[in-house]
């Protein structure tokens, strides 16, 4: 069983961006003894073995902010994850660099300003085992399957069914995974 355990947890990971040799880690581990680096309050639920880069930004403002991420999610460096309503991460998803997931933008009204326009707040749900590339943007209200892929720089307005992989600005299905 221990065998597995560290075959499982300590053997490098490919599709990962760093992998660390055994000294980084007991350099890291000594380091951070007795600081905790991610803090979670009554908004925030992380799930366990879950890595998130130190230049993650959440903002989380009123009127009811929750963010929850699931159990071995990554989130790469210079993501934003802007919460005013509820954002879930499901379990092994993968996150890129730069990747922008925001519940609220501003209703548009001709003859409006934009400083005096209300907020349009919907929730996010992001499936497990969804691959989120490189510096896509996933707008308010949107659902993301399990399983499924959203290719860089794309632009997600609508929901994305499991099992499909989306490219494109607004992004659109461009094939089914197999």
């Amino acid at each position: 069983m221990l065998k597995e355990h560290i075959k499982y947890h300590h053997s490098p990971d490919k599709a990962s961006r760093r992998t660390y040799t055994f000294q980084q880690k007991l350099v890291s581990f000594f380091r951070l003894l007795g600081k905790k680096q991610i803090k979670t309050g009554r908004n925030t639920k992380i799930g366990d073995n879950s890595i998130i880069d130190d230049s993650v930004r959440f903002v989380l403002t009123k009127p009811s902010p929750v963010v929850e991420i699931g159990s071995q999610v990554a989130i790469s460096y210079g993501c934003v994850i802007a919460a005013k309503s509820k954002i879930t991460i499901g379990d092994y998803t993968r996150i890129g660099v730069g990747v922008i997931i925001r519940d609220n933008t501003h209703q548009v009204k001709k003859g409006t300003l934009i400083l005096n326009s209300d907020a349009n707040i919907k929730p996010i749900t992001i499936g497990s085992n969804v691959w989120i590339c490189d510096r896509a943007f996933i707008f308010p209200g949107v659902t993301i399957g399990d399983n499924a892929v959203i290719t860089a720089n794309s632009i997600v307005t609508k929901d994305v069914r499991p099992g499909t992989m989306v490219a494109g600005q607004p992004a659109r299905v461009i094939k089914e995974i197999e």
